[in-house]
Protein backbone atom coordinates (compact mmCIF):
# COMPACT_ATOMS: atom_id res chain seq x y z
CA UNK A 1 0.00 0.00 0.00
CA UNK A 2 2.80 2.63 0.47
CA UNK A 3 1.67 3.67 3.29
CA UNK A 4 3.85 3.84 7.39
CA UNK A 5 3.00 2.28 9.99
CA UNK A 6 2.11 4.53 12.83
CA UNK A 7 0.39 3.92 16.23
CA UNK A 8 -3.15 4.87 16.48
CA UNK A 9 -3.52 5.46 13.49
CA UNK A 10 -6.58 4.35 11.37
CA UNK A 11 -5.73 5.70 7.69
CA UNK A 12 -5.89 6.71 4.93
CA UNK A 13 -1.92 8.61 5.16
CA UNK A 14 -0.80 5.66 7.72
CA UNK A 15 -2.01 3.14 9.80
CA UNK A 16 -1.60 0.48 12.78
CA UNK A 17 -2.58 -3.38 12.75
CA UNK A 18 -5.72 -2.74 13.45
CA UNK A 19 -6.39 0.26 12.02
CA UNK A 20 -6.09 -1.11 8.62
CA UNK A 21 -8.45 -3.40 9.42
CA UNK A 22 -11.00 -1.38 10.92
CA UNK A 23 -10.38 1.04 7.30
CA UNK A 24 -10.42 -2.02 5.43
CA UNK A 25 -13.83 -3.42 7.04
CA UNK A 26 -15.60 -0.14 6.93
CA UNK A 27 -14.99 0.57 3.47
CA UNK A 28 -16.80 -2.70 2.70
CA UNK A 29 -19.62 -1.23 4.64
CA UNK A 30 -18.89 -3.87 7.77
CA UNK A 31 -18.97 -2.26 11.42
CA UNK A 32 -15.72 -3.69 13.39
CA UNK A 33 -14.00 -1.80 16.71
CA UNK A 34 -11.40 0.43 16.18
CA UNK A 35 -8.58 -1.50 18.11
CA UNK A 36 -7.18 -5.59 17.93
CA UNK A 37 -8.01 -6.33 21.43
CA UNK A 38 -12.01 -5.18 20.95
CA UNK A 39 -12.50 -6.39 17.36
CA UNK A 40 -10.79 -9.78 18.74
CA UNK A 41 -13.33 -10.25 21.51
CA UNK A 42 -16.19 -10.02 19.03
CA UNK A 43 -14.68 -12.79 17.04
CA UNK A 44 -15.77 -16.72 17.27
CA UNK A 45 -13.53 -19.10 17.59
CA UNK A 46 -13.51 -21.66 14.65
CA UNK A 47 -11.10 -24.50 13.46
CA UNK A 48 -8.28 -24.01 11.33
CA UNK A 49 -10.18 -25.68 8.55
CA UNK A 50 -13.22 -23.20 8.75
CA UNK A 51 -11.23 -20.28 7.87
CA UNK A 52 -12.62 -18.29 5.08
CA UNK A 53 -10.58 -15.30 2.55
CA UNK A 54 -11.11 -12.17 4.93
CA UNK A 55 -11.29 -14.14 8.34
CA UNK A 56 -9.36 -12.23 11.03
CA UNK A 57 -6.90 -14.16 13.29
CA UNK A 58 -5.93 -13.14 16.49
CA UNK A 59 -3.21 -14.86 18.49
CA UNK A 60 -3.31 -14.07 22.79
CA UNK A 61 -0.86 -14.84 25.46
CA UNK A 62 -2.74 -16.53 27.90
Amino acid sequence: MGKPYVWAEEGPDAFDCSGLTYNIYGQMGIDIPRTASEQAKMGAHIPFSDLYYGDLIFFGSD
